[in-house]
């Protein structure tokens, strides 16, 4: 019995590693970027903010790299500029700024992404702004937009889903249960075999 306890914990503890492995974590430079995303902008109709589900696909992409301080403050430096730009368009949200003031945010996007060797483009056609890794692969694609802060300082959306990274936790972990019972299964047929030897 000790053997067949002695494969499950072996067990539990390699699916418990194979989803670390997948997540870095989140540092303290990721961390400052994320919060400074979480902050306001002001528009022509009040505060606005960046829709939540946009900010976890960032947080999902963050997961899987390690930013460093450096890159942090070059990332906030930018964001500083774009906030500054986007209240003096005088627009009430991303869709009523002229195609010159979009073009110069698109400009702005593509300097923040690209100091973590990201690439921004925007398709006029499905009105889509794509974010793709180094490796080309995409990690955000939405309609850019701002989200009105309500009176408690909420700005959410209320939808939150899971993109860019390819964890796919619950796929893991239904994966490694399978992996125990079958180890189970084996380790009390194993036993049921030799006993009736």
């Amino acid at each position: 019995m000790k053997k067949i306890t002695s494969i499950l914990v072996a067990l539990l503890l390699v699916a418990v590693a194979s989803v670390s492995a997948f997540a870095a974590g989140i540092n303290s430079s990721e961390q400052a970027v994320i919060d400074y995303l979480k902050g306001t902008v002001t528009m022509k109709n009040g505060e606005m903010k960046i829709p939540a589900e946009f900010i976890n696909s960032m947080e999902n992409y963050f997961n899987t790299i390690e930013m460093t301080d450096a890159e942090s403050a070059s990332i906030i430096e930018v964001l500083k500029e774009g906030k500054t730009f986007v209240s003096n368009t005088g627009a009430a949200n991303i869709a009523d700024m002229s195609v010159a003031q979009k073009k110069d945010l698109l400009d702005l996007g593509n300097k923040v992404v690209a100091v973590i060797d990201m690439t921004m483009s925007y398709d006029k056609a499905s009105k889509t702004l794509c974010i793709y890794d180094p490796d080309g692969k995409t990690v955000f694609a939405g309609v850019p937009t701002f989200v009105p802060v309500d009176g408690n300082g909420n700005g959410d959306s209320g939808v939150i889903k899971t993109t860019g990274a390819d964890v796919n936790v619950a796929g893991i972990a239904t994966v490694a249960g399978i992996a125990v019972l079958l180890v189970a299964a084996g380790a009390v047929y194993f036993v049921k075999v030799k006993k009736e030897a």
